[in-house]
Parts: C-alpha cells; sequence; structure tokens
C-alpha cells in the first residue's frame, strides 16, 4: 500500500503548481489595473494609495477564485482515475485530498498577505504627508488595532475545508442518486438532482447550525466567545460531513 505522505506529497504538488498559476495571473491583473488607473489625475497624485487598494480589491476577487478552483480540482481529482486507483484506502486518499487543499489554500493566504504587507509599506512611506495622508494613516492604524484575533485565524483556515466538504457532499449524494434514477446520465436530470441535493444541503446545515446555537446560548458561548463557539460548530462539521464523504466516495465511480 502506498504511504499517507506520498499521497500526500502527490496531491499537494498539483494543487501548489495550479495555486501558483492563480497567483501570477493575481499579480499581472493588479499590475494592468495599476497602469489604467495612472491615467487619472488624482490616482497619479496618490499612486502608492491607488497601488494598495488594486492589490487588496484584486487580492479578494482572487482569494474567492482560487478557493472555488480548489474546491473544483479536489472534487474532479477524487473523480479521477488518476487518484482513486493510488493503491491506498479511501479514507487515506480523502484525507490527503483535503489536507493538500489546506496546504494549497495556506500557501495562497501567505503569498498574498506578502502582496499586501508589501503594498501596505510602499504606501506608508511614499503616501504624502498632507491632510488626507495624515488622516488616512491615522483611520487605518485605528481600525487594525484589534487585528490578529486567534479565533479569527483559526475560524479562516476551517471556512474552506467546509465548503470544500460540502462541494464534496453534494457531488457524491447527487453521483450516488443518479446511479439508481432511469436517464440519470442525462443533463437536464443532473441538474434537477443537484439543485435539490444543494438546496436541501443548505437547509439542513442552516437550520442545525441554528440548533446548536441555541443550545450553547448563555453557557459556552458566554465562557469562550461567539468566535469559538462559531469554531466548534463549524469543526463539528467538517468532522461529521468528512465521515459521510468518506462512506460515499466507496460507491463513486470514477469519471476520467
Amino acid at each position: 500500500m502506498t504511504k499517507f505522505t506520498q499521497t500526500l506529497k502527490a496531491t499537494v504538488q498539483s494543487r501548489i503548481k495550479m495555486v501558483t498559476r492563480l497567483l501570477v495571473l493575481n499579480v499581472a491583473v493588479i499590475a494592468v489595473s495599476f497602469i489604467f488607473t495612472m491615467f487619472f489625475g488624482e490616482a497619479r497624485k496618490y499612486w502608492s494609495l491607488s497601488l494598495f487598494i488594486n492589490v487588496v480589491l484584486w487580492l479578494m476577487i482572487f482569494a474567492i477564485a482560487i478557493l472555488i478552483k480548489i474546491a473544483w480540482t479536489s472534487r474532479n481529482d477524487l473523480r479521477s482515475n488518476r487518484f482513486r486507483l493510488i493503491p491506498v484506502s479511501e479514507t487515506k486518499l480523502y484525507l490527503a485530498d483535503n489536507l493538500s487543499s489546506l496546504i494549497s489554500f495556506i500557501y495562497a493566504h501567505i503569498m498574498q498577505a506578502i502582496f499586501i504587507i508589501i503594498s501596505l509599506g510602499i504606501m506608508w512611506f511614499t503616501l504624502p504627508s498632507n491632510s488626507f495622508g495624515a488622516s488616512f494613516k491615522a483611520g487605518f492604524q485605528y481600525n487594525n488595532i484589534s487585528a490578529g484575533d486567534i479565533g479569527s485565524d483559526v475560524l479562516s483556515l476551517l471556512s474552506p475545508i467546509l465548503l470544500i466538504l460540502l462541494v464534496h457532499l453534494v457531488d457524491f449524494i447527487s453521483t450516488v442518486i443518479l446511479n439508481y434514477i432511469p436517464g440519470g446520465a442525462q443533463k437536464f436530470i443532473k441538474v434537477i438532482i443537484y439543485i435539490i441535493v444543494i438546496a436541501l444541503t443548505i437547509y439542513i446545515i442552516f437550520n442545525l447550525g441554528k440548533v446548536l446555537v441555541s443550545f450553547y446560548t448563555g453557557t459556552l458561548a458566554q465562557e469562550s466567545g461567539a468566535i469559538w463557539l462559531t469554531n466548534g460548530i463549524v469543526g463539528s462539521f467538517i468532522i461529521v460531513i468528512g465521515v459521510i464523504n468518506i462512506y460515499l466516495l466507496r460507491n463513486v465511480e470514477t469519471i476520467r
């Protein structure tokens, strides 16, 4: 049997390459957007602020795009012969796939944070020392004085994993259902089943979340804070959905 670390290495390398290509495209888009803003007089006067805004705006957009791409790639890999035929158990394969998704997301997050720090440093030392520049710096310091909460950092790591697991859950359940429906290979039937499963999944997750919140309100929420309550709920969903997905994966056939 293939070792877990070997499986993880293979999946991580594939995801890191994909994320790197998206980050290069991200930098190229920022550069083009920044050059375009330089055609405006006020933007040229505060060019470093314009650069910082372009960086933050496009990084936010690409952060969402990267997460979606990671989730979609993970889904495709789990349905491909290239990964499913690796001589390793479904549990190890699924854990390796999701851990590689988390590692690639952290890699993208770190690289984007570096871009923001660099652009922020450039802006901080080149922004004109007039009333606008001074008030902007003062406002920026005030709004970020309490940044870096550990609970928020944990949630930022748990949330993308939950999203990826939900993508798997919807895909696996829909696939299993379609296997038992006459004409399940038709695109129209697939779309209908996927819509129904997505709606039911959102409804169940939302209501389970409400029940858990109401159960802990007044006890754990007061002692640990709302953010840690949220982390606990998200973590619980990850464990339960992960177990369900591993079971369903055994009944999902490869498609390519």
